[in-house]
This record gives C-alpha cells, sequence and structure tokens, in this order.
C-alpha cells in the first residue's frame, strides 16, 4: 500500500514539473514591442516626438521599444484645476490635451510649471499626469513623475486609451500606454540608452510661446 501511494505521488511531482517546464519554455504571449499597436503614420504628435529623436540619434525608432511591464491603474483624486474651474489658469488652455470629442483631456502641464514675474516658465522636480473628463467635471491622477522621470508629450490612442511619450535622467525613452476603461497601464522601454540630454519639453513650450530661461 505504501509503495503503491509513494509511486503515485511521484507520478503527481513529475507530472507537476513537466506542466511547469512546458510552461516556462510556451510562456504566455506579451505584447514584445509597439510596432503592432502604434502607427506612426496615423499620429502627428507621435511623428514629431520621433523625429526629434531621430535628427539627434538617426537609428532611434518604435520598433526599439519592448515591454517591461504592466500595472494595474489607480485613479486617485487629482491636484489640477479642470477647465471647469473658475481657478483653472487660462495659460495651460493651449498644453490641454484632448481627445476627439473634447470631452475629457490630459492636463501633464499645469502641476509641473509655473510662470515667475519675468513671464518665465518656473519648473517643479515632480510632474502630476491628470486625466479630466469635463462633463462629470473631474479630475483624476493617471500617474506620477518625480524628478528622475518625465513625460514630454502625450496623445489619445482612441477615447479610452492613453499614450505618454517619456525620458528618465539616464536618458531611457519610455512609453506608457494607458487604458482607462480596462484600469491597465503597460510600459514598454527603449532597447537602449540614449547618448544625448532630450529638450523635447523645452521645445515644445517655445512653440507655444513660452519663455524659457
Amino acid at each position: 500500500m505504501k509503495k503503491a501511494l509513494f509511486i503515485f505521488c511521484l507520478l503527481i511531482l513529475l507530472s507537476s514539473c513537466s506542466k511547469k517546464k512546458q510552461k516556462e519554455s510556451n510562456p504566455i504571449k506579451t505584447e514584445t514591442s509597439l510596432k503592432t499597436t502604434l502607427n506612426l503614420d496615423e499620429n502627428s504628435v507621435l511623428k514629431e516626438w520621433v523625429n526629434y529623436y531621430n535628427t539627434k540619434d538617426t537609428s532611434f525608432s518604435i520598433e526599439q521599444f519592448v515591454f517591461s511591464r504592466a500595472d494595474t491603474l489607480i485613479l486617485s483624486k487629482g491636484n489640477v484645476y479642470g477647465l471647469f474651474d473658475k481657478e483653472f489658469d487660462t495659460i495651460y488652455k493651449d498644453f490641454l490635451v484632448f481627445n476627439k470629442d473634447k470631452q475629457s483631456y490630459i492636463d501633464f502641464d499645469s502641476y509641473n510649471w509655473s510662470i515667475d514675474d519675468d513671464k518665465g516658465v518656473m519648473f517643479s522636480p515632480d510632474q502630476e499626469i491628470n486625466w479630466v473628463d469635463i462633463k462629470n467635471k473631474t479630475v483624476n491622477r493617471i500617474d506620477f513623475k518625480g524628478p528622475s522621470q518625465w513625460v514630454e508629450e502625450a496623445f489619445w490612442k482612441n477615447d479610452s486609451t492613453i499614450i505618454l511619450l517619456e525620458n528618465t535622467v539616464e536618458k531611457k525613452p519610455i512609453i506608457t500606454e494607458i487604458k482607462l476603461h480596462e484600469k491597465r497601464i503597460t510600459t514598454f522601454e527603449y532597447k537602449k540608452n540614449v547618448v544625448f540630454e532630450s529638450e523635447y519639453t523645452t521645445m515644445r513650450l517655445v512653440n507655444k510661446g513660452m519663455m524659457i530661461d
């Protein structure tokens, strides 16, 4: 009886190891690049961002971004004013990123910088990225960046998906996809660090009339 029980347990163990090995050799498929999810020619914002990096490094391409991690989106109350608030500073209006029906927008500027007495831009070390729903008058924080990482640009892939184009102090470009309805954040990182300091944020602000010291 004991021998039969031993053989039975051994068979279960071997079966479990076999399944584990099979799972490791055939992992769950995960999006490994952005090539199939983002079309450079269909979005002018993405194209401008990539073109900027291309002027610094001709080998830079969307195909070089690979899956890094997936996280759950946790919404929290944002710390900026919405268009519907009387306290909203109209200096930021040209920097809001609206979705197609103009009922929602992304605000990644108003927490990050302000205007000094000389009309120049003063930057905060932190950046809050907010999704503002105009119809429901809500401001939800969907991401937050400290001094080591920042969003340079953003756009709507569709009415429920936001794309953030980022960089870091290590000069590692990042693309983050935020699916609002699915409450999912997917991060893609560039395969290597770039060798130049990105001044995309400065260029973006100057192109919209801001003064940068």
